[in-house]
């Protein structure tokens, strides 16, 4: 039934059903104090969390160690200006879990991501387990709607400790 819709509209091939799995450079931030860091992370697809319009995300199990963690995360948006530093420029997304019984509480997300400054983005006042932070790509969603990642270059630690400044 697919298959003849697609060739109705005139498309040559059938939708893949998932996209493939592509490795980022993304930003953990440790739960036990240890300083945020650059890592790999590799993305799968799964439909079953609040991120499911994204079709791939990071595979942050390995991080949180339970299913049931992993089942419970959740997902905000916010922007960087031009004017805080331009390789840092852009969308990002902050996956977190909820699993608040699960998990110890993150004091190490920084003041301007929690909420708690002026100039904040705002997300959530607090945060259990690591904390991730990966770059949208400028055109955020590319060929079937999947979304389009891009590196978190190392200049963006710095703006994570120092903060965006209005200017």
């Amino acid at each position: 039934m697919a298959a003849s819709i697609w060739s109705f509209l005139g498309w040559k091939k059938e939708r893949p059903a998932s996209p493939p799995p592509v490795t980022i450079t993304g930003v953990r931030i440790p739960a036990d104090g240890a300083p945020a860091h650059l890592l790999s992370l590799s993305t799968i697809s799964d439909s079953s969390g609040m991120d499911s319009f994204l079709f791939h995300v990071p595979d942050l199990r390995h991080y949180w160690n339970t299913e049931r963690v992993w089942e419970y995360r959740d997902l905000q948006k916010f922007h960087l200006l031009q004017q805080h530093r331009s390789s840092c420029t852009g969308a990002y997304y902050v996956f977190f879990s909820f699993a608040v019984d699960d998990l110890p509480e993150n004091l190490s997300v920084p003041a301007w991501i929690r909420g708690s400054s002026v100039n904040d983005i705002g997300i959530r006042d607090h945060f259990w387990g690591d904390v991730f932070l990966v770059k949208m790509a400028p055109h955020e969603y590319g060929e079937h709607g999947w979304a389009v990642y891009e590196d978190v270059v190392p200049e963006f630690l710095d703006l994570l400790a120092e903060g965006p400044v209005d200017g």
